[in-house]
């Protein structure tokens, strides 16, 4: 009964369904904004992890020449791949990014066994990077069991206010 009347007198009073509007209005408004916030917060802070530290997603480090160049740029999940020498070190590093980064992890340790060497106890050390996949929600079989919370924070958060918006 409330329902009916409640209707009924929202479709006969156009001052309240002009006040709905305009608050339907200012909530998208609000939502695109605080949504189109947090995107741009996190798109910069992928570009400054990319500027300071390099965007490749996986490496390989050890002896490696062009036939190992020749074989990651045929394996099937990756996208480019680019070797050059440390200038620290002096050893070179197959640089390589994923069209899939979800499996970076298992098909990184895949390559290595490919190249020839085994990642962990051979003559290929792997390296991942890690602060650039967090961002896309990629974490090692290690984090897993206890990812970092912040960003799930950011991501609760953001959720929180556009559900209280709309």
């Amino acid at each position: 009964m409330w329902r009916l009347f409640s209707l009924d007198y929202i479709r006969r009073n156009r001052a309240a369904c002009i006040s709905i509007a305009v608050t339907a209005l200012i909530a998208s408004f609000l939502i695109s904004a605080i949504s189109g916030i947090f995107y741009n917060m996190w798109e910069d802070e992928n570009r400054l992890i990319a500027a300071e530290e390099g965007d490749w997603q996986g490496r390989l480090r050890g002896d490696l020449n062009g036939e190992a160049l020749a074989v990651a740029e045929s394996f099937d999940n990756v996208s480019r791949a680019e070797l050059a020498a440390d200038q620290e070190s002096g050893e070179m590093v197959l640089s390589l990014w994923f069209e899939n980064p979800r499996s970076v992890y298992r098909d990184t340790e895949q390559l290595a066994r490919l190249i020839g060497g085994n990642g962990e106890n051979g003559w290929l050390s792997t390296q991942y990077h890690h602060k650039l996949l967090n961002q896309y929600l990629i974490f090692s079989p290690e984090e897993k069991e206890n990812p970092p919370q912040l960003l799930f924070l950011y991501l609760g958060f953001l959720t929180a206010v556009c559900i209280s918006l709309a």
